[in-house]
């Protein structure tokens, strides 16, 4: 079969993708001075990453690597790195790996090389690269850039671009400080900013002001839930794992706070000593009439979903016993959750409110053979009892966009998203992971979805990452008769790829037939998608547009 017409066009028109005839090596440099990979002395260790490009050939993962650091680059040129040569290390990760040279100073400038071993052969030596070390560690980081993205509807792309003007702004004017940060925006920066040294300066600082009993003075704590979710994206983002360990303790001592003070024998939060709940309740005013969605339900949600990430901190630090502690808490909080608030011959939750059945529905705390009824009334909510509204506050729109497109209404989503007037709730992650269709599935994009929606009125969007793998691209655009997508997968990644075709046959990479197409395994059929497990490398994938039957996917968090 001919490549489409569209396909040469269109690499013109997004100018995303690049080529190249072998791997090369870059990006060398001093990642960050870390306080967990210290020495028998104690003394904290530089760590050092690089990048590779994946364009071709495909399939690449690295598996072992040389360093030379020198302290003049002559000394490189004639192949004697005077402050550390590493040798052969077999080692997958091009991060996180631990300078073990002679001591080196800061604000000093060093000079470096690297090559790396894949199962295609060797690398040759990179370009000689200019390391600096880092300034003072205690000043605050800095965040940067990390991202390009575009959509037809120029309001989405304004919104995504306005949210992350404002919030560089932010930590520019405060950047002596550590505040105003929250978990419910930590998320959505990831895939805009590089903020990961910053929230880890935040874990520390949340660390350093708890007291014994567990609590946290009123100018530290924001949200109870905070330093819960910054844990959770610094491991899913960014394969941060060191803070883990580091501030778990804090954390089982801050949930036993929380619990002490707002927990109850029938595993329902109530109110503490002054009568006040650990997260209020919820009022959003529309043509006069009030809709509460009361603070016993939100309160019981968060604990539950806290209790759910302790399990699986539990479980990636290997602490069976408190992951089994934490499964079977977090199994009682659900019990009881649906035992007080799940009306059975209703089918919905407490008082019907749009916030109290999008919290249940993607916290995972529904079960499952009522999960479509309670979407449901989500759904009527929004497309028929208030024309196109969505009648919650702050806490209900942070589950809003993303569940009503893993249920199959990114149409409703790309709806509300037309007539906001600036960024809300979790329209950011909704603009990436689902219109985009990128989201990190293990560790540090180590694996990743592309899992794209393509609502009617949109017909193109794309997406950078800047990853600590290296890029990740996906952009897809829909003409009068065809479908294209275009995907680079980082060297040591895979990507779960579900593309929107009835039949394997009517999918081509380039002109071919992607079952005969190498770097590609085709997993089967799912809700009238394909799916295909993608190697790294660069993808040029291509279908008849009439093919197109998106599927329903759902979601529980």
């Amino acid at each position: 079969m001919a490549k489409y017409p569209i396909f040469t066009l269109y690499l013109m028109f997004t100018g995303l993708f690049y080529a190249c005839q072998s791997p090369v090596v870059e990006n060398l440099q001093v990642e960050n001075i870390r306080r967990d990979y210290c020495d028998k002395e104690g003394t904290q260790q530089l760590c050092l990453s690089w990048t590779m490009n994946a364009a071709t050939p495909r399939s690449l993962n690295q598996q072992a690597y040389r360093i030379l650091i020198a302290s003049r680059p002559e000394l490189l040129e004639q192949s004697s790195a005077d402050l550390w040569d590493s040798g052969k290390i077999a080692c997958e990760k091009n991060y996180d790996i631990i300078y073990k040279g002679k001591p080196l100073q800061r604000d000093s400038s060093y000079y470096a090389q690297i090559m790396v071993w894949t199962a295609q052969g060797r690398s040759p030596w990179s370009e000689t690269q200019k390391l600096v070390l880092p300034a003072e560690e205690n000043l605050p980081a800095e965040p940067a850039t990390i991202n390009r993205f575009d959509a037809y509807d120029l309001k989405l792309s304004n919104l995504v671009q306005a949210y992350k003007t404002t919030t560089l702004d932010k930590y520019k004017n405060q950047a002596a400080t550590i505040e105003n940060m929250s978990a419910d925006k930590c998320w959505a920066e990831s895939y805009m900013l590089d903020n990961r040294k910053l929230y880890l300066q935040w874990m520390d600082q949340f660390t350093a002001h708890q007291a014994e009993d567990g609590s946290l003075p009123l100018s530290e704590q924001q949200q109870p839930q905070d330093v819960f979710e910054l844990a959770q994206m610094l491991y899913v983002q960014y394969d941060e794992t060191g803070h883990l360990k580091k501030h778990f303790p804090a954390m089982e001592k801050w949930l036993a706070y929380l619990w002490k003070n707002y927990g109850s024998d029938d595993y329902i939060l109530t109110t503490n000593r002054e009568g006040i709940y650990m997260l209020p309740a919820e009022d959003f005013v529309l043509d006069g009439k009030t809709f509460t969605t009361s603070a016993a339900l939100i309160s019981t949600a968060c604990f539950y979903r806290l209790c759910k990430l302790m399990e699986s901190f539990s479980t990636y630090l290997e602490y069976q016993d408190k992951a089994v502690y934490y499964a079977e808490w977090a199994g009682k909080l659900r019990k009881a959750f649906n035992s007080r608030f799940f009306h059975n011959e209703k089918l919905y939750y407490e008082n019907n409110t749009l916030t109290a059945n999008l919290l249940s529905l993607s916290l995972g705390l529904c079960d499952r053979e009522k999960a479509e009824s309670v979407f449901r009334h989500i759904e009527q909510s929004i497309a028929i009892d208030h024309y196109g509204k969505a009648v919650c506050g702050n806490i209900g729109k942070q589950h809003l966009y993303r569940t009503l497109s893993a249920w199959g209404r990114a149409d409703l989503s790309y709806r509300l998203a037309s007539e906001l007037q600036e960024a809300e709730g979790d329209y950011i992650l909704w603009f990436f992971e689902h219109l985009c269709g990128l989201k990190s599935r293990e560790a540090g994009f180590c694996s990743f979805s592309l899992d794209a929606v393509f609502p009617p009125g949109i017909y193109f969007a794309k997406t950078r990452m800047e990853t600590r793998r290296g890029n990740i691209s996906s952009s897809w655009i829909k003409t009068a008769d065809d479908f294209v997508w275009q995907v680079i997968v980082p060297v040591n990644s895979k990507a779960r790829l579900r593309y929107p075709a009835s039949e394997v046959k009517d999918i081509y990479d380039d002109g071919r037939l992607v079952d005969q197409v190498e770097g590609i395994q085709v997993l089967g059929l799912e809700n009238g998608n394909v799916i295909m497990e993608l190697a790294s490398g660069d993808y040029y994938f291509s279908s008849k547009l009439a093919n197109i039957r998106p599927g329903k996917r759902k979601m529980c968090e």
